[in-house]
């Protein structure tokens, strides 16, 4: 490719293209479709997804939400009216790692129960049990210049 310049002489253009954010977000793209959207404990937006089961036992999963976000950990909780399956499916569609399931026995046990999408129903835990479960799994694989 060629012009003529002012001169009257062809010339080559030059092209300096940059593109910070449209490279960045191609990146995250194919990030996202590589791993079909199932990343890592770490590096997933949303690790941990609440779930009443009705509306009484909400205050506790309130606390539940505040303790875990106090421990650096990334939580949503759904206090709506729908059914707890419903909930759950929302949350496993969105490839949530670990949901927590509160009724009345996880409130008079001080705990929750665990679903993993990768292991199933863990069973009932308390939140320092949960968190010596995921210690590994947050720590794995996380780049050292991220620590």
């Amino acid at each position: 490719m060629k012009y003529t310049g002012k001169d009257g002489k062809q010339h080559v253009p030059s092209v300096i293209h940059r593109a910070l954010f449209g490279s960045v977000e191609r990146f995250l793209s194919m990030l996202i479709e590589h791993f079909n959207g199932d990343f890592s404990l770490w590096f997933i937006p949303v690790q941990f997804a609440v779930v009443p089961i009705n509306p009484t036992h909400n205050n506790y999963c309130e606390k539940i939400v505040n303790d875990l976000k106090k421990r650096g950990l990334r939580v949503e909780a759904d206090y709506s009216e729908n059914n707890m399956r419903a909930k759950i499916k929302f949350f496993e569609i969105q490839k949530i790692p670990y949901i927590l399931v509160i009724g009345d026995k996880d409130i008079t046990q001080n705990g929750f129960s665990v679903r993993s999408r990768t292991h199933g129903n863990l069973g009932m835990m308390d939140i320092n049990t949960l968190e010596k479960h995921i210690r590994d799994e947050l720590e794995m694989g996380v780049p050292q210049y991220i620590q």
